[in-house]
């Protein structure tokens, strides 16, 4: 059971998948899928084959208006606070978010909530 604010959870896939459709061409794929990682935490990865995002950037694409040029979709290149709000809203639930990419291969956002947090909450709820 995952405990998490719903309208939070809600607001990271929609920001991840909105950010991946405007990297990625017309006819491209985003992959969104949620596991239990292998330390029993809640994960939840958005992967495209868009345009990706170069090493040296990877370190401040979570920084509030940090963005990088989209060369699918200039009109609509927004603010650069989607990623930043993603990672605000899990450290919040004691999580994380991260990104892995390759420069014109594509990219792939994991977002883990702790289920230790959770488990503690649920023992509370039934004590």
């Amino acid at each position: 059971m995952l405990f998490a604010d719903e309208r939070a959870l809600k607001q990271i896939v929609i920001n991840l998948v909105t950010n991946s459709a405007k990297f990625t061409r017309n006819g491209g794929r985003i992959d969104v899928a949620a596991r239990r990682n292998e330390e029993g935490d809640f994960e939840l990865t958005v992967a495209d084959n868009g345009s990706g995002v170069p090493k040296e950037k990877l370190d401040r694409i979570f920084k509030p208006f940090s963005r990088v040029d989209n060369r699918y979709d200039s009109e609509n290149s927004g603010t650069g606070l989607g990623l930043s709000l993603v990672r605000g809203l899990a450290e919040l639930h004691g999580g994380r978010a991260w990104m892995e990419s390759e420069l014109g291969k594509g990219s792939r956002v994991h977002v883990v909530f702790p289920m230790s947090v959770a488990e503690q909450r649920s023992r509370r709820l039934v004590s």
